[in-house]
């Protein structure tokens, strides 16, 4: 499914308690930052949380998931060049 389903499954919404709670038990997301490939540094991993989609978006773009402390957005998209992280999740 999506992030959209999932965190809507758990009441969370693009906000600043969402973020919140998306960092909490039982999902428990990080705050993991992302790489730029020019500079190739890490940047904000302790101030944002940016996860790509399975999805894709256009060639050079993926859907992605952005968390910050203030907000929760569900449906980003960033350049593929970003290096967001990846989440593994178990099928059930």
């Amino acid at each position: 499914k999506s992030w959209s389903y999932l965190f809507t499954t758990y009441g969370y919404g693009d906000n600043e308690s969402g973020s919140r709670d998306t960092r909490k038990y039982p999902l428990s997301y990080v705050y993991s930052g992302n790489y730029y490939w020019d500079t190739g540094m890490l940047y904000r991993q302790t101030a944002g949380g940016l996860y790509w989609s399975s999805s894709i978006y256009r060639n050079t773009h993926n859907y992605s998931l952005d968390m910050y402390s203030t907000r929760l957005f569900k449906a980003g998209n960033g350049s593929k060049r970003l290096g967001f992280a990846l989440r593994c999740v178990i099928k059930s």
